[in-house]
Formats: structure tokens, sequence, C-alpha cells
């Protein structure tokens, strides 16, 4: 029942298909603002810029659409783990030295409520976030907050689990005491076995880790000063090239031309003082960035951060 209701223990990132990472890409404003460019310059034979931008686009495009899929996957790789796992429920098998039944299962099977046995040398890395019931542990949390020293976690009070609200309680109030999901264990103490025991609180996605993995995938969206007065700058342009549109407009009307070259001519204006060649130049840049980052281990799916961060 209760896997049922908490779903296994698995931080699975869903695969974005070809589609649907092309479509985020040539649906921005700028992209739409290229073809419509390309096609007004084949409409005045004026084919080889057009062709050059052309291909700049689709070459930026693939590129950062290759690199997001590749990094998106290697993503789903680091965040997919599961290994085998020793728990006490009233379905396992007892020993004779045991008075309660242990059953051998996979991680991701682990749900909240269910006591950890955490054996020294059998269990390299946290499946899941636990509280230390029993026993001392030493962990490596580098994974996730870059912390190098390792840390020492002890079991939790008896006063304090009853007093604890796992909904409302923030995690870092129990960091002292607490297992997080993805760190690796150097090591244990306990009984005569050197053996922990641990209740497991939070799975899947809504462990440390799994929260981690969240961040990276769905990013907030924040409103940097340089994107502000990017927009600014644009703005200021278009606003420029709208009045050079209605001159041109007045002028041409009043020497006669004709009304197909007089559109053609007026909107031709907007292409010059909005440069569409912008988003392709940036996008080739974000391209170099992203294999530069790569070369390191340092993975990007979302290419308009890379901006931010080299600013």
């Amino acid at each position: 029942q209760r896997q049922q209701i908490f779903g296994l223990n698995v931080s699975q990132v869903k695969q974005k298909s070809t589609l649907a990472f092309l479509l985020d890409e040539v649906l921005h404003p700028f992209y739409i603002f290229q073809v419509f460019s390309i096609i007004l310059w084949c409409c005045e034979d004026y084919y080889y810029y057009a062709f050059c931008i052309f291909v700049m686009s689709v070459w930026s495009t693939l590129s950062t659409l290759k690199s997001s899929k590749k990094n998106l996957k290697k993503i789903s790789e680091m965040s997919k783990f599961t290994c085998p796992v020793v728990v006490y429920r009233k379905d396992g098998k007892g020993e004779k030295d045991q008075d309660y039944p242990y059953k051998n299962i996979d991680s991701s099977e682990l749900v909240p409520g269910d006591v950890m046995v955490i054996l020294p040398n059998e269990l390299d890395t946290l499946p899941c976030d636990a509280i230390l019931l029993k026993g001392n542990c030493i962990v490596n949390e580098s994974m996730l907050t870059g912390e190098s020293m390792p840390v020492n976690k002890i079991p939790i009070k008896n006063e304090e689990l009853r007093d604890l609200d796992f909904e409302k309680d923030d995690i870092k109030d129990m960091e002292n005491y607490c297992l997080f999901a993805g760190t690796k264990i150097v090591r244990v103490k306990g009984d005569v076995k050197n053996t922990a025991y641990a209740l497991v609180i939070r799975t899947g996605f809504n462990t440390a880790k799994g929260s981690l993995v969240r961040s990276m995938l769905f990013p907030k969206e924040n409103f940097f000063k340089f994107y502000r007065d990017s927009f600014k700058f644009i703005f200021v342009l278009t606003m420029i090239a709208l009045i050079g549109f209605a001159g041109t407009i007045y002028y041409f009307i009043k020497f006669g031309v004709p009304f197909s070259v007089m559109i053609i001519r007026a909107l031709d204006l907007i292409t010059v003082v909005v440069p569409p060649a912008l988003p392709a130049t940036m996008s080739i840049g974000t391209s170099f960035a992203i294999s530069k980052l790569k070369k390191l281990n340092i993975f990007c799916i979302s290419p308009n951060h890379v901006i931010v961060g080299g600013k």
C-alpha cells in the first residue's frame, strides 16, 4: 500500500524528444525574426547573405540541440541509481540471533517508514534520505554540498524523533542525524557487527539528491539585469526602426513608388536596425562554451544560462 502511495524510489529523468528540443529552440522570437528576414532577403534577390545566415542558424540550432540532448542523457544516467538493501518488514525472514524479520530488496522498492540496515562494506551509496536511529556513520556529502571533509552523523534521540514533523520541518534542521541520498558512506560504527539502522523518510525526487536534479532540469527563471538591459536596447532599436519605417512609407507614397517595392524596402529597414545575425552569433558562441564546459565534466541543458554564467 505504501508503495502505491509513494511510488518507486528512483529519480528517473524523462528524455525529451528531438522534436520537443527543436521546438523549444526555434520558437524563440529571435529565430522567428530570422526566418522573416531570410524570406524578405530572398524576395530582394539577396541570396548570398540570406544563405549565410540560414546556414549559421541551422548549424547553431543543431549544435545546441545535440549538446542539450547529450547533457540531459548524462544527467539521467547520473541521477538513476539502485542497489540491494536490507530492511525490516513483516514479510521478512528472521535469524537465530534476531528478533525482527529482515528482507533483502532493491533500493527502488524503499518507501518512507522502512527501517534500513546499514552494513559496512555492503552499502556504499545511500539510495534515499533517512534518519539515523542507531549507530554512527561518517559520510562524504561533497556531491550535494561541495564540502570536501567527511561529516559525522549521530543517531537521533527518541524525544527529537517524536517531535519531528516531516511535512513541515526543514531538512537542514535534521542534518546532524539525516543521511542524504547520493552521499557516500565512509565508515559505519554500531553494535558488535558495526551495523547502523536508519528510518527512510524521503524517496525519489523528494530526496535532497532528487531536489538537486529537479533544480537542474527546471532552473528558476531569473530575470537578470543583463537581460533587462538587452531588451531595453532591442526596444530602442525597434522604436527607431518603426520611425524609419513610417518615414520611408511617407516618402515612397509621396514619390509614387509601387506598393510592393514600398513594403519590401520599408521592412528591409527593420532588418538593418535590428540585426538578424545576432541570435545565430550568440548561439554559436554558446555552443562552443557548452562544448568546452563538457570537457571539464560540467553539463548544461539550459543554454540561455551559459551567457549569464559567463557574465
